[in-house]
């Protein structure tokens, strides 16, 4: 007795309906319908009905990936109905005969197309490729080599070709999976193939293809494992010098990693400064520190203060250890931003005991910034500021400057009637 499959086709429009125009807890009764509609396929199952399970499970299958986008399944449980799907139809791919087990194989590969965007029928691969005969896998990876030209995404493209190369792989042939995978796109997979055939020289062009900044790091990390880091140090140079990729910053890291392992110190010192000027950034620089002469930092700092970098020199001098010399390039930033006036509240913390005065000044300048905030919570902290600098002057042995300072600072606002209270109550 066969299934009465515009009726299971029914039952699911007739679900889907309310879960297309709902929201959250319409998607969950679709996905509870959707099961129920499962059970049934499980149900012939057990009776041994293959062909009415494949019916029920292709029609559930079916519906869900031509009509996921319309419902709003947020947890994932309408997808993961697929799974139940893919459970059934690998019991089917048990006991199904040779007619029934192409169709089987069929939507096992539909759901693992569409199940590699959603999280699910991650078992659709096992299926394709372990309980499958040679003459299936052939026919399967057939299919899978005509849909890769016209896969919608590189995604899907590349998934494809790992499937394919699996499909062919499954013998041992390496040239096969190879083949695959060039097909595919997937540059990461064939430079990892060639290297397992000692063909370092091929692997190069390959990574010398790859754009991708994620997929370059592991490629040429694969270059390293097999023992042919040089192969990919030359394809890295190449990179770095034509500027041909947006993962040209990855490029750099890799060849300064690469010549800080091999003992390469002019090599290392080169990639640092490429990395720095490639981003000019205080965590680059701790890059140069560790790989680059002090004489050549000096230029280096040099050059960025032509560029105008003033406020980087400053923060570069910090992490050298020298707030004084960050002075200069302090009083040469243009725009007093709040992040700028706090790198001098940093500078001032750091030259305190020799520069008591200029110590002052720059905590004064904060407090400045803070109170102009017109809020009790900063008024507070500009207060700390102030006494951080009269402190500074106590220390020096200038308590009259000491006094001077919190006076003026007093009595410019002495409009400011909360500020006043906020003094008093600090003392």
């Amino acid at each position: 007795m066969h299934v009465d499959i515009d009726n299971i086709e029914q039952q699911i429009e007739v679900a889907f309906l309310p879960a297309v125009r709902g929201s959250r807890r319409e998607a969950i009764e679709l996905s509870q319908k959707l099961g129920d509609l499962a059970s049934l396929g499980e149900s012939h199952l057990d009776q041994g009905e293959m062909e009415n399970a494949l019916a029920v499970f292709a029609a559930v299958g079916g519906a869900i990936r031509r009509r996921y986008e319309e419902v709003q399944d947020s947890e994932g449980e309408i997808a993961m109905v697929i799974d139940r799907c893919l459970e059934g139809l690998d019991r089917i791919v048990d006991a199904a005969n040779e007619l029934l087990r192409p169709r089987v194989l069929a939507e096992v590969l539909e759901n693992a197309i569409w199940g590699r965007n959603y999280g699910v029928g991650t078992r659709a691969p096992d299926i394709l490729v372990h309980r499958t005969n040679p003459e299936e896998r052939k026919r399967v990876a057939a299919e899978i080599e005509g849909r890769i030209p016209r896969a919608p995404s590189e995604y899907e493209r590349q998934f494809l070709g790992r499937l394919l190369a699996e499909l062919r792989g499954g013998t041992g042939d390496i040239e096969a999976e190879v083949d695959a995978h060039r097909r595919a796109g997937n540059h990461v997979e064939v430079v990892q193939a060639l290297l397992r055939l000692h063909r370092p020289g091929e692997a190069s062009k390959a990574l010398a293809e790859v754009q991708d900044w994620f997929e370059l790091r592991r490629a040429a990390d694969l270059f390293e494992a097999h023992g042919y880091p040089d192969h990919a140090r030359r394809v890295l140079e190449d990179v770095v010098e034509e500027r041909r990729t947006p993962a040209r910053w990855i490029a750099l890291e890799w060849l300064h990693r690469h010549a800080a392992s091999v003992g390469d110190a002019r090599a290392r010192a080169r990639w640092a400064e490429e990395l720095f000027w490639d981003q000019p950034t205080v965590g680059r620089w701790n890059l140069v520190r560790e790989s680059v002469r002090a004489s050549v930092r000096t230029q280096l700092r040099k050059q960025l203060e032509a560029r105008g970098q003033f406020r980087l020199v400053a923060e570069i001098l910090l992490v050298e250890g020298k707030p004084r010399w960050a002075l200069k390039p302090y009083w040469r930033i243009a725009e007093r931003t709040p992040e700028v006036v706090r790198l001098g509240t940093k500078i001032a913390e750091g030259i305190a005991k020799e520069k008591p005065k200029v110590a002052a000044e720059l905590w004064l300048e904060r407090a400045e910034q803070l109170v102009a905030n017109g809020r009790r919570e900063d008024y507070a902290e500009a207060v700390e500021y102030v006494k951080r600098g009269a402190d500074a002057l106590l220390a020096a042995g200038h308590p009259r400057l000491a006094k001077a300072h919190v006076e003026a600072f007093r009595a410019k606002h002495r409009r400011r009637a909360t500020l006043q209270e906020v003094l008093d109550e600090l003392g």
